[in-house]
């Protein structure tokens, strides 16, 4: 899951982005992405994803792997590019850039920083009940994309999508979506469950010394 490697990469890493004050990360990260959706030339698009890929390389990031998971969001920014073509092809390359902007930016904080640390950061702003609720919302994504993955395999080999057979594939589609939500609901429950076996309160407790610039 691309999830948990970003994780990996943000808990695992040892460089001088890794060590930046999770806050000043966060602020940074929104100030940038401010700039993406005001800048209208191209050509400055270009220089911010520049500078976004060389943070990424000083911080010993895997830049391929960062780049390839950047990419998923064009696959529906393309779709709403596509009907701007009416502006002209610069503007359709202005989308398609801020999209892969934004998604590389909030990439590069997600795998340089741990989650506990953004949310403390975010809670010194925020209500804690809302914190609470992007925290968990963060969490779930990880259940989800597990399922959704034994559901696509179960669904490959049921035959997937036909369209020599609608009637098997619209059945194997229901089944599938219909194990998605029933499955999701149960494996939320035992998430949540789990937190308060394990003494959770509705507060997200962090190491206040791991969050800092001496993290090693």
């Amino acid at each position: 899951m691309d999830l948990a490697y970003l994780d990996y990469l943000a808990t695992s890493g040892k460089s001088f982005l890794h060590r930046f004050p999770a806050g000043l990360k966060i602020i940074l990260a929104l100030t940038l992405i401010g700039f993406i959706i005001l800048i209208k030339q191209a050509l400055f698009m270009v220089i911010i994803l520049a500078f976004l890929y060389s943070l990424i390389l000083l911080s010993r990031l895997p830049f391929i792997k960062i780049f390839l998971i950047s990419l998923y969001p064009l696959i529906f920014a393309l779709i709403f590019a596509y009907a701007s073509l009416g502006r002209g092809w610069e503007w359709f390359f202005i989308i398609l850039l801020r999209v892969l902007g934004t998604a590389t930016t909030m990439i590069l904080l997600f795998s340089s920083t741990p989650y506990p640390c953004i949310f403390a950061s975010l809670g010194k702003v925020f209500p804690e009940f809302l914190i609470t609720v992007f925290f968990m919302t963060y969490r779930s994504i990880f259940i989800l994309f597990s399922i959704f993955e034994n559901i696509r395999m179960g669904f490959k080999l049921r035959g997937g999508f036909q369209l020599k057979h609608p009637k098997r594939s619209l059945s194997n589609f229901a089944k599938a979506f219909g194990y998605l939500i029933l499955k999701g609901m149960d494996d939320s429950q035992r998430f949540y469950e789990g937190l308060k076996l394990r003494g959770f309160q509705g507060k997200i407790e962090h190491n206040r010394r791991y969050c800092t610039w001496n993290r090693r």
